[in-house]
């Protein structure tokens, strides 16, 4: 038998148990979720320490840009993967900033053509008045 390790943020693992060659270790990823732009790593990297780890990953989410890595993966095939990320990033927020740009330009746009017909309203309103004078 082994014991049991829940984590949501990588902590260490609980070893041993009642029989003698039960050196097994249980890893347990469950509910992470990234959210945006963000990026989330529950796992060792470079050297794979878990090799002889029973890994479970239940219930993880993503959402947007977000990264999540919850494998032992080597070191230079994660920077590959975060540089990768940073650009979708990068790109997502671009996106969003020229959606934001957008947005606001027309809301501007908006209000102008609010106040020329309050300033149009108000002048004929007045000419309406001078006639009845």
């Amino acid at each position: 038998m082994y014991e049991k390790a829940a984590t949501s943020a990588g902590g260490p693992p609980i070893e041993g148990g009642s029989n003698s060659d039960s050196s097994r270790v249980e890893r347990i990823i469950i509910a992470n979720t990234a959210l945006d732009n963000s990026k989330m790593i529950n796992a060792p990297l470079g050297e794979d320490m878990w090799k002889d780890v029973n890994v479970k990953i239940i219930g993880n989410e993503t959402s947007g840009s977000a990264f999540m890595l919850n494998w032992p993966t080597p070191w230079k095939r994660t920077k590959d993967i975060l540089n990768r990320q940073d650009k979708i990033a990068a790109a997502d927020r671009a996106e969003r900033e020229k959606k934001s740009v957008w947005d606001f330009q027309e809301r501007k746009q908006i209000r102008e053509i609010q106040e020329r017909k309050e300033i149009r309203e108000a002048e004929e309103r007045k000419e309406a008045m001078s006639k009845l004078e």
